[in-house]
C-alpha cells in the first residue's frame, strides 16, 4: 500500500485556496492525512484511508451482520450469492473524507485529489471508495484529555 510521500512538504492549491496536506498518522494498513490552509491556520478535511485485503474484504461482507442483511436483499437466491463471493476477490481502498462545513464548496475537488493521489499510487487496487461526510465542529471532552 503506497500512502503519501511523507518524507516531501505536500502542497497543492484547489480553487485558489493553498492547501498543505500532511500525513496525521500511519500504520501498516491505514494512514490519516489532515488538509489545512495555512494561511488561515486552520483544518479543512482530514481524510482516514484504510487498506482492506482481498481476504479481509470477502470476510467482512460474509460475517458482519450489516453485509449480511444487505445481501439478503440484493441477492435473493443462492446462485447469485455464490457468483459474487467468487468474484470478491480483490483488496480495496477505503476513504472517509470529514471536511468542514465551511470548505464543502471545494469537496469535489477534494475527492479528486484523494482519489487521484490513491489510484497514483496504487495503481493495482481497482476499487477505491470514498465517503464524504461535512461536519460543523469539533466536540472535544471537557477535562481537556484523556487521563
Amino acid at each position: 500500500m503506497n500512502f503519501l510521500n511523507i518524507s516531501k512538504q505536500n502542497l497543492t492549491v484547489i480553487k485558489e485556496i493553498p492547501v498543505n496536506i500532511n500525513a496525521h498518522f500511519i500504520t501498516d494498513t491505514s494512514e490519516s492525512w489532515i488538509f489545512s490552509h495555512p494561511k488561515e491556520e486552520e483544518g479543512i478535511c482530514e481524510a482516514s484511508i484504510h487498506y482492506i485485503s482481498a481476504q479481509n474484504n470477502k470476510k467482512m461482507m460474509m460475517e458482519q451482520p450489516l453485509w449480511r442483511g444487505y445481501l439478503e436483499v440484493e441477492l435473493p437466491n443462492e446462485e447469485m450469492k455464490k457468483d459474487f463471493f467468487e468474484n470478491i476477490c480483490e483488496p480495496v481502498i477505503h476513504v472517509i473524507l470529514n471536511i468542514h462545513e465551511k470548505y464543502k464548496d471545494i469537496s469535489h475537488e477534494l475527492y479528486d485529489f484523494t482519489y487521484g493521489v490513491l489510484k497514483k499510487n496504487n495503481p493495482d487496487v481497482r476499487e477505491i471508495v470514498i465517503d464524504q461526510f461535512i461536519y460543523t465542529e469539533i466536540a472535544e471532552p471537557d477535562d481537556g484529555g484523556i487521563e
